[in-house]
């Protein structure tokens, strides 16, 4: 498990958030987010829910969004649902 997975208290909810991404973002995740995802992959020992949180609010102020059915979330979140889902569900 990646060690950011492990920042969620609820896994399984953030992994049914997950499933209704799945499908709809695709192939945009891996172009839109490869420099979100290569931030959490550098976290391993240091990922907190409190660092997350400030990643998060960063993206959310430099404009690295993504809209997915008209709920915008950071590219952050995207990645990190989408990995929940992967892990807990085998998606």
């Amino acid at each position: 498990m990646e060690p950011w997975l492990r920042c969620f208290t609820k896994l399984d909810a953030a992994a049914r958030i997950g499933s209704h991404l799945h499908l709809r973002v695709g192939y945009e995740l891996s172009s839109t987010c490869a420099r979100s995802l290569e931030r959490l992959n550098r976290l391993t020992g240091d990922a907190s829910p409190e660092l997350l949180t400030r990643i998060i609010a960063q993206e959310f102020r430099r404009g690295q969004t993504m809209q997915v059915q008209g709920v915008v979330l950071s590219q952050t979140e995207v990645l990190l649902y989408a990995h929940a889902y992967r892990e807990n569900l085998g998606g």
